[in-house]
């Protein structure tokens, strides 16, 4: 039987709700209460300010939201991505669309995001394109040292 208390912080009779309890509310527990002070931050995608707690401290709520409905999309079922690499190896012709070379082993080839997803490029068929190993690497190469002389 639980019997009555006094709060270690404001010295006020409370009947506490577990044996262990100290504190009469949330406010005089010092742990609570420096989980309970406010952090205003700026969003890292729109620049408006909002109230960061431990899991959230770089986006407010509609970004985050809005960026985890773009991943979401961007994750498919493992059948769905290998249906829609077969259809795009079959309207391609086996072939890699910046060399030509033919892919006789449909693992040795990849699928190229003209717009990046990290620039809100989708994950639809308009914006991917079916190269080989060797003309994606190519690619990434070039766009790194383009990248690099814009950005010293």
């Amino acid at each position: 039987m639980l019997t009555n208390k006094i709060c270690d912080k404001c010295g006020t009779v409370f009947m506490p709700r577990i044996w262990s309890q100290r504190y009469c509310r949330p406010e005089c527990n010092p742990v609570i209460k420096a989980q309970m002070t406010l952090v205003y931050k700026h969003c890292f995608e729109c620049g408006k300010i909002f109230i960061a707690n431990p899991s959230n401290t770089l986006l407010c709520g509609p970004c985050q939201r809005e960026r985890k409905k773009r991943w979401g999309e961007r994750f498919l079922s493992s059948i769905e991505y290998r249906w829609r690499r077969e259809d795009l190896l079959r309207e391609n012709g086996y072939q890699c669309q910046r060399c030509h070379r033919r892919i006789v082993n449909p693992s040795k080839f990849h699928l190229h995001h003209i717009v990046p997803i990290s620039a809100r490029g989708k994950d639809r068929k308009e914006n991917i394109i079916l190269v080989c190993i060797r003309c994606h690497w190519a690619i990434h190469r070039q766009l790194s040292t383009a990248r690099n002389l814009v950005n010293p």
